[in-house]
């Protein structure tokens, strides 16, 4: 939200991998795991192994919208989060980042492997720049251009 606003200061850990993944993807697997699943079998969901960076690429792309020339590291960021929640404290908004979140974001980092998904259910999920697109029209529904 906060860069389609064209309020985001900088790119938060752009090298740190995240697993992405549409939710129009979540609900079709969860439907072929109730169709096809064997029972007391776990399936995950994870499209797109991208990292934050490459994230931002996507969306400045499809927006238009420059993203952050900067970036951050770890104590940057768990800092910024700290001034969030004081900023909170007195603005009575929520922060756009909190302690839990950074730390996570910053010594974290979330990777799943869906190839069982895939084998066994047969689950697709959809391109990642169609997957972005449609992420990105929400949210300019939501909360405006």
């Amino acid at each position: 939200m906060n860069y389609i606003k064209g309020d985001m200061p900088a790119i938060p850990m752009p090298d740190k991998k995240f697993t992405f993944v549409h939710v129009k993807d979540v609900v079709d697997g969860i439907k072929l795991a109730i169709e096809k699943g064997q029972p007391k079998e776990s399936y995950l969901f994870g499209a797109y192994v991208k990292t934050i960076g490459e994230m931002f690429d996507m969306l400045e792309k499809l927006t238009g919208i420059p993203k952050p020339k900067r970036t951050s590291g770890k104590m940057m960021l768990k800092t910024y989060a700290v001034l969030q929640e004081i900023k909170a404290a007195f603005t009575g908004k929520k922060p756009f980042i909190d302690r839990v979140a950074a730390r996570f974001l910053a010594d974290g980092g979330f990777v799943v492997d869906s190839s069982k998904a895939e084998k066994q259910l047969g689950w697709k999920p959809m391109p990642f720049e169609e997957a972005m697109k449609d992420t990105v029209k929400w949210f300019m529904e939501i909360y405006g251009s």
